[in-house]
């Protein structure tokens, strides 16, 4: 079809819109740095080579003069490239992102030939990040370039598509994607914890021998972010902490004799257990697996019983194992005492040790957290998102803090939450120095402020000095399920932990004054787009705690 007139070729915005399409190679997060209009988000890549492409899809042969936004900040690249290819020709504009004033760039005009592929791509070829706002399209007169029969705005910048999270690296051509234990199985493999049957077969019905089963125990308690041991290493690790019942490849075990193994495991010392309520009886491995969370009782679809250890049961108990255990604590294990700890138990929450903001919010904040969005209820501490107004807000949030209950210097602090599944919202957890800070030395360490679906943000904040930021992007989708978030504070340095695994660190030069621990929520402009998809959604926590260093012996 050719542009002949509105009504006969142009095509429609609702087609395009819905036809398009937008893509991104490389570390991309959303920005606080106003796009083109002001509700609309800017996101960025701090990555050399990190590209972004649109495709059209104008389904129509039009001439289109096209535009792309410069947000003009000092930070972005001076290189970067316009590749646009239309009508089988492709062409490159130099673009410098650093310019000013912040405005519409004009990349020419172009032929588009109604096809799929046609495509704008943003390409960073120097130093400095890579900042998107929004697209342009003048759809023109074809015997008249000046005269524009449609503009069309391509800005909704999707570049976190949630079904791109979760990657398997790891695949076995005997679990179906949808099968739960693909995700664990890959998991477990892709971190030298356990390995498939054969090949690409995972076997999740054969029975697992008691060597395997104590090298990959032994593996979850020797194991960092970069050391893995092999297979006879752990075996030999197994056997020193005095838990591995038998080292011959055939032996088999009951799962209750891979429970009792685990709680071996747990207990011979190489990670701190203050947290746990021992029970009654210390020679009940039940009660014992309960207490841990290895073993969820009568309901648990991986019963406590004499029946031979599959490997696919296997699997199951080692991710518990891993994230009970080997996520949580201090790296380091032993030298340290738990200061404080809330599992969040029961219904209620503890008054005489959290006090919850009551109609707070500042200048940037689009919500007011209220009292009336903190609930506790199944074990699990809600901050709710509610879409409401107040005090000439649009939003309600929530924020809490132990105050004057609970205050340390230093240590370990950590959290297990998930995030709301939306974008648009900070989900924090984070320290402050407050009115207890030595003259001109206020800090906050932000030990998370995430943003759905898999973006981490650690930032250092210190009176009269720049701030240290930091943005991380997981590999999975953080709303979907828990994770451990946590700083080792000390004197020299702050270190920031994701699921007990180092990712960051910081030198400490004002923190040195007591801190309470805050958990807060606030709809943002900078944490992504903010739509309906909000309102009803919460971050959740599932416990804190805060352990002391140990005074060392003199």
């Amino acid at each position: 079809m050719v542009c002949s007139g509105i009504a006969a070729g142009t095509p429609s915005t609702a087609g395009i819109l819905e036809a398009a399409r937008f893509e991104v190679t490389g570390n991309w997060h959303y920005g606080s740095l106003v796009g083109h209009v002001a509700d609309k988000s800017t996101i960025w890549s701090p990555e050399r080579d990190a590209s972004a492409t649109w495709y059209p899809n104008l389904g129509s042969v039009c001439p289109v003069r096209v535009f792309f936004y410069i947000t003009s900040n000092s930070g972005s690249t001076p290189k970067a490239i316009a590749e646009v290819k239309a009508g089988g020709k492709s062409q490159a504009v130099p673009l410098d992102l650093q310019s000013q004033p912040a405005r519409w760039v004009d990349l020419g005009v172009y032929s588009f030939g109604g096809r799929s592929e046609e495509s704008i791509r943003i390409v960073n070829q120097g130093s400095g990040s890579l900042r998107l706002s929004a697209l342009r399209l003048d759809i023109l007169d074809p015997q008249d370039h000046q005269q524009v029969w449609q503009t069309l705005i391509l800005d909704d910048l999707t570049a976190y598509d949630a079904k791109a999270f979760n990657p398997k690296k790891v695949s076995f051509t005997d679990l179906q994607a949808t099968d739960p234990l693909a995700d664990i199985a890959a998991r477990l493999v892709e971190s030298g914890i356990i390995e498939g049957a054969s090949g690409s077969v995972f076997g999740p019905t054969q029975v697992m021998s008691t060597a395997d089963f104590t090298a990959a125990l032994a593996r979850s308690l020797n194991r960092t972010s970069t050391d893995k041991l092999d297979s006879a290493a752990a075996t030999v690790l197994a056997q020193r902490q005095g838990w591995a019942q038998g080292n011959a490849a055939s032996t088999q075990l009951s799962l209750r004799e891979a429970f009792t193994l685990m709680v071996s495991a747990a207990r011979c010392g190489l990670r701190p257990l203050a947290w746990v309520k021992p029970p009654a009886n210390p020679a009940d491995t039940s009660a014992w697996a309960q207490a841990l969370g290895l073993y969820q009782g009568v309901g648990d679809p991986v019963l406590m019983s004499a029946s031979l250890l599959t490997r696919g049961q296997a699997v199951v108990l080692l991710d518990r194992f891993n994230r009970q255990l080997m996520h949580s604590g201090p790296p380091s294990g032993t030298g340290w005492d738990l200061a404080f700890a809330d599992e969040f138990n029961g219904d209620q929450l503890n008054k005489s040790v959290w006090q919850v903001a009551k109609n707070q919010t500042w200048g940037k904040l689009l919500s007011v957290r209220t009292q009336e969005n903190v609930v506790v209820k199944d074990g699990v501490m809600q901050l709710l998102v509610r879409k409401e107004k107040r005090a000439g807000k649009e939003w309600t949030t929530a924020m809490l803090d132990t105050g004057k209950a609970f205050r340390q210097t230093y240590g370990y602090w950590e959290a297990r939450y998930r995030y709301a599944q939306a974008p648009g919202l900070n989900n924090a957890f984070w320290l402050h120095s407050g009115k207890t800070a030595l003259k001109n030395k206020g800090f906050e360490i932000d030990i998370n402020e995430g943003h759905w679906p898999n973006t981490v943000n650690m930032s250092l904040h210190q009176e009269s000095l720049p701030s240290l930021s930091k943005g991380w992007r997981a590999p999975v989708d953080l709303g979907l399920d828990w994770h451990v978030y946590a700083v080792d504070w000390n004197e020299k340095e702050i270190i920031y932990y994701w699921d007990g695994r180092e990712v960051d660190r910081k030198p400490n030069t004002n923190g040195h004054s007591d801190s309470a621990i805050i958990f807060s929520t606030a709809v943002f402009p900078w944490a992504g787009p903010i739509t309906d998809r909000l309102n009803g959604t919460s971050m959740d926590v599932d416990w804190v705690r805060v352990w002391q260093r140990r005074p060392a012996k003199h």
